[in-house]
């Protein structure tokens, strides 16, 4: 996963943001323009969580495996389970907090 992936969820984000910025400091408030404009800021931001939270979990990943081939780590896979766990938890969250 790349930093480049996130470029477009940023750029719909900060989009969103100017419109949300321009439409409520403006004369004309359309408020279906208003609206739609702050679904797409909750979307890309969840995207943007999701993103990093897909970064972390390989990274993660990658230094269990490593961890594992040096012969450091345990061959148990409870350090992924708690990984994924925390992961979802994560989401958890972030579906909540938009949705309140």
């Amino acid at each position: 996963m790349c930093v480049k992936c996130y470029v477009p969820y940023f750029q719909v984000k900060q989009g969103a943001e100017n419109m949300i910025q321009s439409l409520t400091t403006g004369h004309s408030r359309d408020k279906k323009l208003l609206q739609e404009a702050q679904q797409m800021l909750a979307d890309s931001r969840v995207k943007i969580e999701f993103l990093k939270l897909r970064i972390l979990k390989i990274k993660q990943n990658k230094q269990l495996r490593q961890q594992q081939v040096a012969g450091i780590g345990n061959t148990s896979s409870n350090g992924d389970t708690q990984v994924k766990g925390e992961w979802v938890e994560h989401l958890h969250w972030t579906v909540r907090r938009l949705f309140r």
